[in-house]
C-alpha cells in the first residue's frame, strides 16, 4: 500500500476524533469501533487484523519477562518490525 499524504483538514478532523475517543467510557469506545469496523472493506479489515496482532503479541511480551518472547509472524513466520505496509499506513496519522 503507498503511503498517502494528508491534507491539513483532515488531519484537524481526525484529532478531534481523537480527542472525543480519548473520553469515552470503554463500552462505548467499543461501540463506536464496532460500528466504524462494519463499514471496512477486505484490504482494511486484513490491516486491521495485522495492526492488532502486533498490539496483542506487544502487549503479551511486555507482561512476560524480557527476552523470553520471539515475534511471530503469520504462519510461525518470525518478523522483527512492522511491515513496510502498516509502517507507510501508520506513518500518516
Amino acid at each position: 500500500m503507498a503511503a498517502s499524504k494528508l491534507d491539513d483538514s483532515f488531519r484537524e478532523e481526525l484529532k478531534a476524533i481523537e480527542q472525543w475517543f480519548a473520553v469515552l467510557s470503554d463500552p462505548e469506545r467499543t461501540s463506536a469501533l464496532y460500528a466504524l469496523l462494519k463499514h471496512t472493506t477486505p484490504v482494511q479489515v486484513r490491516f486491521f487484523i495485522t495492526v492488532l496482532q502486533q498490539m496483542a503479541a506487544k502487549d503479551a511480551a511486555s507482561a512476560l519477562p524480557l527476552g523470553s518472547v520471539q515475534p511471530i509472524g503469520i504462519g510461525g513466520v518470525k518478523h522483527s518490525s512492522t511491515p513496510a505496509p502498516v509502517k507507510g499506513v501508520l506513518s500518516c496519522v
